[in-house]
């Protein structure tokens, strides 16, 4: 009988290794929902940090596009996967916007576990180089003053991070524009350079070809500090008006993932993007690296939860 129960318990321990073995983090390769199209920012910041981020982590890290509804599509099938660690997605300031702006989003910040903030691009107020308006931002805004509604400002998406940097300049300057839509920033900037607006607001990548060709002027960033790409462009906060508008891209997984499994992926993370090869390659890429990690990255979704809904009240925003 002894040995019958010791014969048993070997069986079962046997069987229950392999049991064991698989549940073992990671087993099989991570995949990185981006909701956008290839080859724009986020999709390029993405793919870098997976191919840098692999071998620390032991898997391949596959970038896959789910695009569609300015990013909810994607959004959605990140916020509802299961939360094993196996599906991380991309978020952007629509992941968390969309929640005041958007009727019917059916995901928000919270439904997503922060593991690393990758980038932050900072929005630019940028002008026709020898146009009548290329000026200091101080210069700027003193036109603006003497001349309110008339100056024509071109920005990319409806309350986009550009969008919202217009807005508050307005409100923290004291002045008003003839505000022109357009579906995105570089749109804006080629507007601008034909004469059709007088200003726009965009991101570097959105009009770094004209700016190395002399043909627009960057007056001023929002954010906290310059960006690297334009280190001779002050920020709006050193002339006296702060904007804390930007986009920033965070890796995150579905809100529920075991917390041994997230401080995996955070520390593969991190060291993938402070490989030296990966920060050239960012650089290469136009890619304002700006690292926090999951805990940093979590209080500052908080607060930009804050930001965003007393924005919405004191904009008057209502879903659409």
């Amino acid at each position: 009988m002894q040995r019958l129960l010791i014969g048993l318990l070997i069986a079962g321990l046997g069987a229950a290794l392999p049991a064991f073995a698989a549940e073992t983090y990671p087993a099989k390769p991570v995949e990185i929902i981006v909701p956008y199209s290839a080859g724009g920012g986020v999709d390029l910041t993405a793919r870098i940090l997976a191919e840098h981020a692999k071998a620390h982590l032991g898997q391949p890290m596959v970038v896959v596009n789910r695009t569609g509804g300015g990013g909810a599509v994607g959004f959605t099938a990140g916020a509802q996967a299961r939360p094993d660690g196996y599906t991380l997605t991309m978020m952007t300031n629509a992941a968390l916007s969309d929640e005041f702006l958007v009727k019917g989003a059916r995901y928000n910040y919270r439904s997503f576990t922060p593991l690393l903030q990758v980038a932050f691009d900072p929005a630019v107020l940028v002008v026709k180089k020898g146009g009548p308006y290329d000026l200091p931002l101080e210069g700027f805004l003193d036109a603006a003053r003497k001349n309110p509604g008339q100056i024509r400002i071109g920005a990319g998406g409806n309350w986009s991070a550009q969008d919202i940097t217009r807005a508050l300049l307005e409100r923290e300057a004291g002045v008003r524009f003839a505000r022109v839509p357009f579906p995105g920033g570089a749109p804006a900037v080629t507007a601008l350079i034909g004469g059709h607006i007088d200003a726009a607001v965009a991101y570097i990548s959105e009009f770094k070809g004209h700016y190395d060709a002399g043909t627009v002027r960057p007056i001023a960033v929002t954010g906290e500090a310059r960006s690297p790409f334009l280190p001779n462009v002050p920020t709006f906060a050193e002339l006296g008006v702060p904007l804390p508008v930007g986009v920033w891209r965070i890796v995150a997984a579905p809100a529920g993932t075991p917390p041994e499994v997230v401080r995996t992926l955070e520390a593969a993370l991190l060291k993938g993007v402070n490989e030296p090869a990966a920060r050239e390659a960012f650089r290469k890429a136009g890619v304002n690296v700006s690292v926090r990690d999951a805990a940093e990255t979590r209080r500052y979704l908080e607060d930009q939860y804050r930001f965003y809904a007393q924005l919405v009240k004191d904009f008057g925003l209502e879903p659409k």
